[in-house]
């Protein structure tokens, strides 16, 4: 489970091109269940620091593991496995711009007791900006089945989904039955997309009728030549000519 979601997060990291380093969070205070860690950054200099915490380890994320966190980079980043061509150096912007990511699956019955403490973790000012992707164990063969599919383009796959009408319709339309497993695949993709700012869609601009002309062919010609006198108005223009209106108004 774990795996899984780790390798999702690395391909993600990967192919929006930032540097990438692993290694193993190892505390004697701090037994996580996984303890695979990563380090990313941008080359804006914006850290990104991702683990997976089981579901009943998440109350050690605003305690043990962030207050050990940060020293434990530091200390041990030389010894990261590092992932990409250009590798992760710690530098004096990562104690202001580094985000947690945290990513957990947990059991449905537990909804309501994950969305609280997702927020408590989010909300807490402490040490890092945080985020948390949590993911339901029904929910869980679906992404794994989604990412195995598309994982040789991960990233389009999330910008393609992100913009699928239908599918934003089927999450839209959830009903006391649940989420389709088309609402399933839009409520991840948007997780992503909410708790990971580095990911950007790409808006294509459309291709537009020319207003202008549209303007045009619904002027008479009497207008457009109103039109085109008025947008010629400065600030002199428009007092002569509300002098001119005012005197024969005064004349008639």
């Amino acid at each position: 489970m774990s795996n899984l979601i780790n390798e999702l997060m690395e391909t993600t990291f990967k192919q929006s091109r930032l540097s990438l380093a692993r290694g193993a969070f190892i505390d004697e205070d701090v037994n996580l269940e996984n303890s695979s860690i990563y380090i990313a950054k941008q080359k804006q200099g914006e850290y990104f620091i991702y683990l997976f915490v089981d579901e009943n380890q998440l109350d050690l994320v605003t305690k043990d593991i962030q207050i050990r966190l940060s020293a434990f980079i530091k200390e041990q980043i030389e010894s990261f496995e590092q992932l990409t061509e250009t590798p992760v150096e710690i530098d004096q912007s990562f104690d202001k711009n580094s985000t947690l990511i945290i990513s957990t699956v947990y059991e449905v019955r537990f909804n309501d007791s994950i969305k609280r403490r997702v927020i408590e973790i989010e909300e807490d000012p402490y040490f890092f900006k945080k985020q948390v992707i949590a993911i339901s164990q029904t929910e869980l063969s679906h992404v794994q089945a989604r990412f195995e599919e598309f994982q040789a383009d991960f990233i389009a796959y999330l910008r393609v989904t992100i913009s699928d009408v239908s599918k934003f319709m089927a999450f839209s339309d959830s009903n006391n039955l649940g989420l389709s497993n088309d609402g399933i695949e839009y409520k991840f993709v948007a997780s992503m997309y909410e708790k990971l700012p580095f990911l950007t869609l790409d808006v294509e601009e459309a291709k537009q009728d020319n207003l202008q002309l549209k303007i045009e062919q619904n002027l008479s010609s009497e207008k457009i030549v109103l039109r085109n006198e008025l947008l010629s108005f400065d600030e002199n223009s428009v007092d002569q000519w509300i002098d001119a209106i005012a005197r024969e108004v005064n004349d008639d």
